[in-house]
């Protein structure tokens, strides 16, 4: 079990990372990635898995908060596994995380990572567009440098080329937390995301820096309306799928401060 204090300049730093540069206590929905990262790496990095942590990049992760992060907040985790297999050479773990603090369960998360096996190669996409852009924004190296200190996630492939390419990767790649938090962002007010999911189909290599294009993406008869599907692309290369659902204001449980 691990453990964080969550201070005002903390999400304020987190929430600068992702280009929102408000005074806030409350934190973006993504913030929970601090504890949860934290948590995982410990876990997937023991001997009962033994992952290669700087192999590692994110393929998927959901949160489902019961009440936004705040400052001022003791936060705990429980980690518990729920898949490990072998796919083309490459190791994918699953592992559920529980966010918990003083007054009970503040969050929950699933994240799936995927440690590349040797020579695995970066799946090909095809250019694709959606609907209407929602915004768009260039990020650098600077930015990646800047988020790996806000989150603490420093995986060298995130800031060293040499160890990018020793990964299999073709250069430096961004967090894919970055790559959801800024889709996110982009919708408005962090604090009414009740629940968020990603799926990252392609790593954003950064070189001298690219440029997110997030739009809306497609809602389909059954899609609630509280339901607001993104997509994230780079060049036109679709590099991410990200979901908010937004609080439901008559929810009791939710308690913003």
């Amino acid at each position: 079990m691990t453990s964080l204090a969550v201070t005002a300049a903390g999400i304020r730093a987190f929430a600068a990372a992702l280009g929102d540069r408000a005074s806030r206590d409350v934190a973006p929905p993504t913030f929970a990635i601090v504890p949860v990262l934290r948590a995982v790496e410990d876990f997937v990095r023991g001997p009962e898995i033994g992952l290669d942590w700087e192999r590692v990049v994110h393929r998927g992760q959901t949160f489902s908060h019961v009440r936004p992060i705040v400052a001022g907040d003791e936060l705990t985790t429980r980690v518990r596994l729920r898949d490990n297999r072998t796919v083309r050479g490459s190791t994918v773990v699953r592992v559920d995380t529980d966010v918990l603090a003083g007054d009970g369960p503040v969050c929950s998360a699933s994240t799936t990572l995927v440690a590349r096996g040797t020579g695995a190669p970066v799946s090909p996409a095809r250019r694709t567009e959606d609907g209407d852009v929602i915004g768009s924004v260039r990020v650098s190296r600077a930015d990646v440098a800047r988020y790996a200190a806000a989150s603490g996630d420093a995986n060298p492939i995130h800031l060293d080329h040499s160890a990018a390419v020793a990964a299999g990767l073709p250069g430096v790649v961004a967090h894919g937390m970055l790559t959801m938090g800024i889709a996110l962002r982009l919708l408005g007010d962090p604090g009414l995301v009740a629940a968020c999911d990603a799926v990252f189909s392609r790593p954003v290599v950064i070189g001298d820096g690219v440029r997110l294009v997030v739009r809306a993406g497609a809602v389909g008869a059954e899609t609630p309306q509280s339901m607001t599907p993104l997509s994230v692309s780079v060049d036109g290369l679709p590099v991410a799928r990200v979901t908010a659902r937004s609080l439901i204001p008559t929810n009791p449980v939710w308690s913003r401060p």
